[in-house]
């Protein structure tokens, strides 16, 4: 039986071993309500902390096995990003049909090295160096460079699976032990020596959950206009809550739909000077995060609301009206 571990979302990560033992998908709902969700790693600093906070316990981790039409392309270097359109695949590739990450070959680096298969590689790799050789640019640099290339087929750092996190989020980062074969099991575990390995989601475990920088969020069933909201937030709490990322958009969905109102204010607001619309925390909206109802529609006036109910679309609505609110506190 394992400890899980729980999440919470936030800028940097703070995590939180529960003493619970749980299957995963139960650790995963406590998570959720709780903190954030089950724990998500972006890198080593984070797979660093995340072992210090397990205590030495097997516990449950946010990474699962998703369907096997999901699989996508990965770099094992955090925050290199995988684009089709850059990579320089052989005729005929990529199958499924070449060599497998279990199959023994030589891998790109700088000195001599014996044969391993990929996963050993990587550990090789991240222990001795940085990571496996990641991304069209290293690569470009490494055939500009390097003078004695290897006369044998060699690893890089790219892989594929059908791995994914439980808060949604897109972090490739994977830390799993060199002998393990992740396609065993359908769920992740940190073991008790920092590694990961697969597991049956039914096995019981205490698990973690991470909480951000850290924030949580508290509807407020007063009615107010978007102003007296924020002073209120600010005097009593931070702020408005904000959201500029999916794991934190899931946590104010929450909230919203503990309010009276149909709507809820959030610390959206439309500036006529720039244009744009802002987060309270000073942020733009990206394109890529709003999830608008009338995307089209803006005016001097208007500030941001969530919908209570349904697909909790944002909705423009005139400062002077008054709903309920949400304000981002410290834990």
């Amino acid at each position: 039986r394992m400890d899980p571990f729980c999440n919470s979302l936030s800028e940097n990560h703070v995590y939180h071993l529960i003493n619970k033992t749980k299957s995963w998908s139960d650790a995963q709902q406590y998570c959720r309500k709780y903190y954030t969700d089950l724990a998500t790693v972006n890198d080593m600093t984070d797979q660093e902390r995340l072992k210090e906070a397990a205590e030495g316990k097997q516990v449950w981790i946010g990474l699962y096995q998703m369907s096997d039409k999901q699989r996508e392309w990965h770099w094992s270097q955090p925050g290199v990003k995988y684009n089709k359109s850059d990579t320089k695949w052989k005729t005929g590739e990529p199958s499924d049909n070449g060599t497998k990450t279990s199959n023994p070959t030589h891998f790109i680096k700088t000195e001599a090295n014996p044969e391993m298969n990929w996963f050993q590689a990587q550990h090789f790799c991240r222990e001795k160096h940085t990571d496996l050789i990641s991304g069209v640019d290293q690569l470009n640099m490494y055939n500009d460079k390097e003078p004695n290339k290897p006369d044998k087929d060699c690893f890089i750092g790219l892989f594929r699976d059908n791995w994914g996190w439980s808060d949604g989020s897109d972090s490739s980062f994977r830390n799993w032990n060199k002998d393990v074969n992740p396609s065993d099991n359908k769920c992740a575990k940190l073991e008790e020596d920092g590694g990961w390995d697969s597991d049956k989601c039914s096995n019981t475990k205490p698990f973690i959950c991470y909480d951000g920088e850290c924030l949580k969020n508290r509807t407020i069933k007063k009615n107010m206009t978007w102003e007296d909201a924020m002073d209120y937030c600010r005097h009593r709490h931070r702020d408005l809550a904000w959201f500029n990322a999916p794991n934190l958009q899931r946590m104010v969905e929450k909230r919203a739909k503990m309010a009276d109102s149909e709507v809820v204010w959030v610390g959206l607001h439309y500036t006529c000077f720039l244009e744009e619309w802002l987060w309270v925390n000073g942020h733009y909206v990206s394109e890529h995060d709003h999830n608008w109802e009338n995307p089209r529609y803006n005016d001097c006036g208007l500030n941001g609301a969530m919908e209570r109910g349904g697909s909790n679309k944002w909705v423009k609505r005139s400062s002077w009206e008054k709903h309920n609110f949400i304000c981002a506190k410290h834990c």
